[in-house]
C-alpha cells in the first residue's frame, strides 16, 4: 500500500492509537503530529468515508493547533468543508463549539 492509499484508509480507523496520532503533541514546543495530521486531512475527499471518531479527533486536534498558534490553516478549512457530510450531521454542537474558539478558526470553518 502506498502513502496515498494508506492516508485514504487511515480516516476509517477508530482505535485509540490512531486517534492519538492526530492529536497535537507539543513535546518540543511545536506540534510534532502537525505534518501527519495535515496529510490525513489533505487526503479527505467528498467520496471518502471516515470514522466519525476520527473526524472528531481531527477537528479537535486542528482547532487546538490553530487556537494555540493564533492562526487558521487551509487544512482546517478543508476539514470543515467535509465534516458534516462525513459525519452525517451528527456533531453540529461540537462543530459550532470549535468554530467559536477564535476569530481565525471561525473564518476557516464558516
Amino acid at each position: 500500500m502506498n502513502k496515498s492509499e494508506y492516508l485514504k484508509t487511515f480516516v476509517a480507523f477508530n482505535d485509540d492509537a490512531s486517534l492519538l496520532s492526530v492529536s497535537p503533541d507539543w513535546s518540543d514546543g511545536i506540534d510534532l503530529n502537525l505534518e501527519f495530521r495535515h496529510q490525513v486531512i489533505d487526503s479527505l475527499t467528498l467520496e471518502t468515508s471516515a470514522a466519525p471518531a476520527m473526524m472528531k479527533a481531527l477537528l479537535k486536534a486542528e482547532v487546538e493547533y490553530c487556537e494555540k498558534s493564533w492562526c487558521g490553516t487551509p487544512q482546517l478549512r478543508k476539514l470543515a468543508s467535509v465534516f458534516h457530510k462525513l459525519t452525517n450531521n451528527q456533531f453540529t454542537e461540537l462543530y459550532d463549539e470549535c468554530a467559536l474558539r477564535s476569530y481565525d478558526i471561525e473564518n476557516c470553518m464558516r
